[in-house]
């Protein structure tokens, strides 16, 4: 729109239109541009302001929620599964290392308890820590709709 007015400004100029008339052209044209840049800086606050809420809202999850690992770990306790951390990993297809840290998280948060601890009898392996779902775990599970 502007550009096509400054192109047809041009081209009167170049055809020898008086000066008053190049003038009030010009002081149209302005205008225009002031308006488009009021505009312009108006949706650009839209965007910033758009652009923060959106990375709060993903840099900082809700106090409640949980990892999408710790819920995977919690729905096979709600089941009814009484496991080691050893018997998870695989069934969730993630590692020990990463199975023990939900377990962690999970324990920290009274959702999940040990039912039996591992005991080590005459230098035998000792036996794994195995766990089940508390009710605030089946809880969290259901008020979220996950189950």
């Amino acid at each position: 729109m502007l550009v096509e007015l400054i192109d047809n400004l041009i081209e009167d100029i170049g055809a020898g239109l008086n000066p008053a008339t190049i003038r009030n052209r010009l002081l149209s044209l302005r205008e225009q541009a002031e308006a488009i840049e009021t505009r312009l800086a108006r949706v650009e606050a839209q965007i910033n302001e758009l652009e923060t809420k959106a990375q709060t809202q993903h840099l900082a999850p809700k106090q409640d929620e949980l990892e999408e690992g710790a819920v995977r770990f919690l729905k096979l306790l709600f089941e009814g599964a009484q496991l080691s951390v050893q018997e998870m990993a695989p069934k969730l297809g993630m590692t020990r290392g990463m199975a023990e840290y939900h377990c962690g998280v999970l324990s920290e948060k009274e959702m999940i308890h040990p039912m039996s601890i591992g005991v080590v009898l005459d230098f035998e392996e000792p036996t794994p820590t195995t766990w089940i779902i508390t009710s605030k775990g089946r809880q969290y599970l259901v008020k979220n709709k996950l189950v």
